[in-house]
């Protein structure tokens, strides 16, 4: 799922693309704040109270990404948001 990198929403999104956000709770993200705000201005109609959020980066630890994946594990979807 590409975000924008800050600033508005000028483009649209989708129709999969909504699809996915509205159905998925489980988000692994390069930034919480730049995820959580392109979750917030889609339109998002699911409480972002109940969003989870993996931030991934180069620092994270390898044994840490199996905990980003257990979500799948048990049956949930999990998107990747990408911000490049």
């Amino acid at each position: 799922m590409p975000v924008t990198i800050g600033g508005p929403l000028n483009f649209s999104i989708p129709s999969g693309n909504l699809e996915i956000l509205e159905t998925t709770c489980h988000y692994i993200v390069e930034n919480i704040k730049s995820a959580y705000n392109f979750l917030k201005q889609s339109g998002l109609k699911r409480p972002l109270k109940e969003i989870h959020f993996y931030e991934y980066s180069k620092k994270i630890k390898e044994k840490n990404l199996f905990n980003y994946l257990k979500p799948a594990l048990e049956g949930f979807d999990i998107a990747l948001m990408s911000e490049s």
